[in-house]
């Protein structure tokens, strides 16, 4: 199964196995460890490299533990391995989200060095089921519901890697099973028992309660969140239609109040959304809630010919009578203007 949907998702059958070659992200614990496990015997020979990053949110010694694990299966799978670095401790922002994209850059990287057009990384159902839970708590649309993707393309290596990921048909049992069966000790996070993280309570407090209502909740979730995907991918080519048919005029995205409203609401806000992000430079991209482009809506479908304007930082939404401006900077710059 596993195996099967890397080659899914990597060409397909009509690909040879060897121009599929591909970097698997491995951190030693249970799930990459699997994915490494089944890849490297389903592949043809020189298919599969193993590769870890190593980062600075875990104790040295932790991490040079888990480096060691991942190299020492390599090497008693035949696969070569290959490692990288990275350093987000001290850097403003938000560290574990830093390190993760920090992460992903170095992925690129060593995949690129290696002559593998795409990476693999061990997120399963049951990862797929915490990250749904998570965005439903947050209130997240149907974006956000489509959970994981099971592949998308990563900038940073020339040219861009594609990241897969074909363990999100199995649970992390599922792969607790393969490396058992193969006669490998992986190694645990123990941060995975802090239950002070919102991802980890979930794991700890809520899966086994849905487990025994539904011992395939993992499945199901992966299932909905295809689905959710679906859906966006719909929305996402309306939006592309609507955004043809705004004008352009010194850099300042317009449409017609009339054309707006010939469209769903869902719709409408992703447009807007995108032209927000694009006028603030992306000032504004964290700080757009549903909440906020909501309220931009329903001015637009009422029947007022007020002039209203929606404030974001480095954005504005004005409506006017007959039509609704997107523009860069404050209130205040454009009432100067």
């Amino acid at each position: 199964m596993i195996a099967v949907s890397w080659r899914r998702l990597t060409g397909g059958r009509s690909v040879r196995d060897q121009r599929r070659r591909t970097l698997v992200a491995c951190s030693g614990g249970a799930d990459s460890s699997a994915l490494l496990i089944v890849l490297s015997r389903a592949g043809a020979a020189g298919s599969v490299v193993a590769g870890h990053v190593r980062h600075d949110m875990r104790p040295p010694e932790e991490a040079m533990a888990d480096r060691d694990s991942t190299r020492n299966l390599a090497e008693r799978l035949g696969v070569p391995f290959v490692e990288g670095q990275v350093s987000v401790r001290g850097l403003p922002g938000n560290a574990e989200g830093l390190s993760r994209r920090r992460r992903y850059e170095e992925l690129a990287r060593l995949a690129s060095e290696s002559g593998c057009p795409y990476i693999a990384t061990g997120h399963h159902a049951d990862d797929q089921l915490e990250t749904v839970l998570m965005r439903l708590l947050r209130g997240a649309g149907p974006g956000g519901m489509a959970g994981i993707a099971r592949t998308r393309r990563l900038n940073g290596g020339d040219p861009p890697r594609r990241v897969v990921r074909p363990l999100l048909g199995v649970t992390r049992s599922q792969t607790e099973s393969v490396c058992r069966e193969a006669g490998w000790t992986w190694v645990e996070d123990a941060t995975n028992a802090d239950r002070s993280g919102l991802r980890s309570a979930l794991r700890m407090e809520v899966l086994p309660a849905l487990r025994a209502l539904n011992p395939a909740v993992a499945r199901k979730a992966v299932e909905a969140a295809d689905l959710c995907r679906a859906a966006w991918e719909v929305v996402q080519a309306r939006t592309a239609e609507l955004d043809g048919r705004k004008s352009i005029s010194g850099g300042v995205p317009a449409w017609t109040r009339s054309v707006l409203r010939e469209y769903p609401p869902v719709v409408v806000a992703e447009a807007l959304r995108r032209a927000i992000i694009l006028v603030s430079g992306g000032q504004a991209r964290d700080r757009i809630t549903r909440r906020s482009l909501s309220a931009v809506i329903r001015a637009v479908r009422n029947g007022s010919g007020e002039t209203r304007i929606f404030q974001w930082r480095g954005a504005a939404v004005v409506v006017e009578a007959d039509r609704v401006v997107v523009r860069g900077g404050s209130v205040r710059e454009m009432s100067g203007s």
